[in-house]
């Protein structure tokens, strides 16, 4: 007879995504039986540390999960009407837990036995939204990660029921692993699985399939360079993150990672380095925000892996640096298809940190807001870099059936990108041009930056070309003559970032907390201070910002937009803050 893992793999390889709820459903109901210990043989180090002022606040009735807060005026949550994906995703996977144990008095601790067993109670033979591969495994590594905390003062028939809710996890990840969309998704159901097998014991043989799936999800995942194809930077930290805490647990507990999985480590880790800002969080880009505060130079650390990656992009974004000065850029091709769905037209838009501030940002994702918010996220315009005509350089796929049941995928994105740089005494610059707009223009974007090596200056020029004689006479032809194409270059700023016009209309102030003051100034266009918005990943709505806007019309004969950012001044509190705050490399 084969086995219950292997059949209900089948199916979810088959189902449609409407019914791999149903599927979910009867593989819960179908698990097999396993011999349980009376309490975990194994506790790991609990790595997923939550907030003790969030714990308060689930006591006073305010719940904080998926970028959304909550009131919960009931003894548990599991009646809120809310059908937000991100909120109901966090509330299931137990985030909430982190944050109650981090709290730690008896108060907490009831609250989270009593959420956690009215879930069982609910949703315990697979009911609810909760049972995907990728949840389960969230929600089982928290269950082990606390169960000194969830089984302090329970009889042993509650603890049984923890226990039993263990095993029914591990024996429906291993059914249902292979629908969990490669990624992230899978790394934190393959990390459930092995923390399962350490903590239950006696169950050598999943360990040893775990480990190797781990391994070959690694080598499946990430290129040469460990860059994940969607470019999502803070994704690719949350892989680091779920692979570096597997494998230190599998070390404490006496066991080996797969090689693959070790050489991933290896891989990643540069590439992470890259993407770090000069005030220790992550470029925002393609779906990525910050990441949780200090979590990047932990893991960073953790890994043990020194240096940073040496390729010209890593991960197809070009760094520069000059003193305290960090610039990153995005130089590669838009990811495409189903690595897109999160996906932002930022074709050439870049971020830049002064020390431990941020000056020029993204808007960020949008996608915990609202719908609307991260369609308009992903837009060119809420990108540092020029919009053509208002038009991004990338589109995105009309509303629709597919839109609803896949996510919203990127389409007729820049098919060319370009990328050129070099260093010397005096800075390092790039030069980098993509054809996101040729089809509907027949335009090329080019993009000049400069980074002087003291870093306090920034050069910039953006200009507008027609590839060839006669891909211009065709456009021409096409839609007639033109006077001049319309372009913005935008330069959102950090809501921290204090934005003010000097006497002259053409220079900005820029300055940063602390008293750093930058200037901005720009010819080939108009300077207008214009409203934007400023999306985090752990954001609970938009954050109103400024945004430095340059207008201009290109034609045939435009030499385009030339810009700057010049450090003024530098004031006493800037350097303190240097002395105090700025995080070492590791």
């Amino acid at each position: 007879m084969a086995q219950p893992g292997l059949i209900f793999s089948a199916l979810g390889r088959l189902a449609f995504r409407p019914f791999d709820a149903l599927v979910n459903r009867i593989a819960v109901y179908n698990l097999r039986r396993i011999r349980l210990p009376a309490s975990p043989v194994y506790r790991p180090f609990p790595r997923s540390i939550g907030l003790a002022e969030v714990g308060e606040g689930i006591l006073d009735g305010k719940l904080i999960a998926g970028g959304r807060e909550v009131s919960v005026n009931s003894p548990h949550p599991w009646d809120l009407p809310v059908t937000n994906k991100p909120f109901l995703m966090a509330l299931n996977g137990f985030e909430w837990l982190d944050d109650l144990a981090a709290l730690g008095n008896r108060q907490a601790r009831v609250k989270a036995q009593t959420w956690m067993f009215t879930w069982l109670d609910r949703y315990g033979r697979g009911q609810g939204v909760g049972w995907a591969p990728q949840l389960a495994g969230r929600r089982l590594m928290r269950l082990i990660n606390h169960s000194r905390f969830l089984m302090r003062a329970l009889p042993s028939e509650e603890r049984a029921r923890i226990m039993q809710a263990m095993g029914t996890h591990i024996t429906f990840i291993e059914t249902r692993l292979q629908t969990a969309p490669r990624g992230i998704a899978r790394f934190e159901a393959l990390a459930g699985l092995i923390y399962g097998c350490l903590a239950l014991g006696g169950m050598d043989s999943q360990l040893t399939f775990a480990r190797k799936m781990l391994g070959r999800e690694c080598d499946a995942t990430f290129d040469d360079d460990g860059a994940l194809a969607n470019r999502n930077p803070e994704e690719l930290l949350a892989c680091l993150t779920q692979l570096v805490w597997t494998a230190r647990t599998l070390e404490e507990a006496g066991k080996h990672a797969d090689p693959r999985h070790t050489d991933a480590i290896e891989r990643i880790a540069p590439t992470v380095r890259a993407l770090r800002m000069g005030d220790g969080t992550l470029a925002r880009f393609h779906g990525g925000g910050r990441s949780l505060e200090g979590r990047l130079d932990m893991v960073l650390a953790e890994t043990g892996v020194r240096g940073m990656s040496d390729a010209p992009a890593p991960m197809g974004y070009a760094r520069l640096t000059g003193g305290r000065t960090t610039l990153i850029m995005d130089c590669a091709r838009p990811p495409r298809g189903a690595q897109s769905t999160q996906a932002h037209a930022s074709t050439l838009a870049f971020e830049m940190s002064v020390g431990r501030r941020s000056l020029i940002v993204n808007c960020g994702p949008g996608q915990k807001v609202s719908p609307d918010w991260a369609r308009a996220s992903r837009a060119t315009v809420s990108q540092s870099t020029l919009a053509l005509d208002r038009v991004s350089s990338s589109k995105l796929w009309k509303e629709g059936l597919v839109t609803r049941a896949f996510g919203q995928i990127l389409i007729e994105t820049p098919s060319h990108v370009t990328l050129d740089r070099a260093r010397d005494v005096t800075g390092s610059w790039l030069n980098a041009t993509h054809d996101g707009y040729q089809t509907s223009h027949g335009i090329v974007h080019e993009r000049r930056v400069f980074v002087a090596s003291t870093g306090a200056a920034v050069y910039g020029e953006d200009r507008l070309s027609r590839p060839t004689p006669e891909k211009r006479a065709a456009k021409r032809k096409m839609e007639g003559a033109r006077i001049g194409t319309p372009a913005r270059v935008h330069f959102h700023l950090h809501p921290d970032v204090q934005a003010k016009h000097l006497a002259r209309e053409d220079l900005i102030a820029l300055v940063l907390p602390g008293g750093d003051t930058w200037v901005f100034r720009a010819t080939g266009g108009e300077i207008s201070l214009e409203n934007s918005q400023y999306f985090n990943t752990i954001g609970l709505k938009p954050t109103p910002t400024r945004q430095i806007v340059v207008s201009a019309q290109f034609d045939e004969h435009s030499e385009g937009v030339s810009w700057s950012l010049q450090r003024s001044t530098v004031e006493a509190t800037a350097f303190r803050d240097l002395a105090i705050d700025e995080p070492a490399l590791v």
